[in-house]
Formats: structure tokens, C-alpha cells, sequence
């Protein structure tokens, strides 16, 4: 679910509180739950009253132990997903194992408060699945039904209605 509105706004009119969030950003070897993560970025915000900045970032590629083009979206050659993410299987070949990435990032996003992403359920099926296939535990953050997670392509549809942009993808909320 999302953040409560009304938590939200008590928590940051306290100028004194430091609101620590984690906005992470997954690529993928396809659509589908039984996909794999190939890479994660995440990058962690302190939001003081109405003042934000960035403190620090993780990223990593994560060798999936598969090839590319076979898992892919349906019909993809290793060329179009180069296009579309830049990752090949050759910089895969030599990325950290899944189990040390995510462990990673347990770690990194441990003191965070919220956490956010752009497609939230499509990136917490994929990390959800990850933790599943390397047997770690979820961070709290990222359990099912956890009142911490924010989308900001909800936000976005809902704050940016008016602009009547062409999409919400990320690229172009960010562009905007």
C-alpha cells in the first residue's frame, strides 16, 4: 500500500525529524515474476522539513547465472536489450551473485523509513522473487502489505494530470 497521507504530513511538520528513504530502481530479463533482476539502483534520500538531498547510492549489476536472449521478452535478440538497458550477458558474466547484492542492500536501505519506486508492484514482485530464490529474508521495508512503500507513478498520475503527458514512465516524469 501507500505511505498514509496523514502520517506523512505529521511526521515531516516535526522539523526535527530526519526521514530517510530509499528509492530503488530495478532492470529485469523480462516482465514476468519468474524473470531475474540483472541490476539495482537505489538511492538513499534524507528529507529534512521541505529540504531533501541525496546521501548516498548503491547500484550493482546481478549475474542471473542465464543468458539473456533466452529469458528476455518474448523474441528479444541480446542487441535489443542492450538498446533498451544497456546490459549485455557479458557484463553479467562477471557481476556479483544475486545473494551478495541483495545482502547488500538489506544493509544499505536497514535505516531507511519508506521506500520508493516507480511501478512499485512490478519492482517488489522482482526483488520479492530474488530474496525467494537466494533464501534471505525480506527487509521489513519490502514485506507484503508494508505501509512504507511509495509509487511514484502513482504519485505522478495523480499530481500530473493536467500536464496530460504522453506517459508516466519514468523517463518522461522525469523529463517533465
Amino acid at each position: 500500500g501507500c505511505l498514509n497521507h496523514i502520517m506523512w504530513r505529521r511526521w515531516m511538520s516535526q522539523s526535527s525529524r530526519v526521514l530517510q528513504c530509499a528509492v530503488i530502481d530495478t532492470e529485469t530479463t523480462g516482465l514476468s515474476a519468474a524473470d531475474f533482476v540483472i541490476e539495482l539502483g537505489v538511492a538513499k534520500v534524507q528529507l529534512v522539513a521541505a529540504n531533501d538531498a541525496v546521501v548516498s547510492t548503491y547500484s550493482s549489476l546481478m549475474n542471473p547465472f542465464v543468458a539473456i536472449p533466452r529469458h528476455m521478452w518474448y523474441g528479444a535478440t541480446e542487441q535489443r536489450v542492450q538498446q533498451y538497458c544497456g546490459i549485455t550477458t557479458r557484463m553479467l558474466e562477471t557481476a556479483p551473485a544475486p545473494r551478495l547484492v541483495l545482502d547488500q542492500l538489506r544493509s544499505f536501505i536497514a535505516d531507511c523509513h519508506v521506500v520508493c519506486f516507480h511501478n512499485a508492484p512490478f519492482d517488489l514482485r522482482h526483488l520479492r522473487k530474488a530474496f525467494e530464490r537466494v533464501r534471505l529474508p525480506l527487509p521489513p521495508l519490502l514485506v507484503d502489505g508494508s505501509s512504507q512503500v511509495l509509487d511514484s507513478a502513482v504519485l505522478a498520475r495523480r499530481l500530473l494530470r493536467e500536464h496530460k503527458l504522453s506517459s508516466f514512465a519514468l523517463q518522461s516524469v522525469a523529463e517533465h
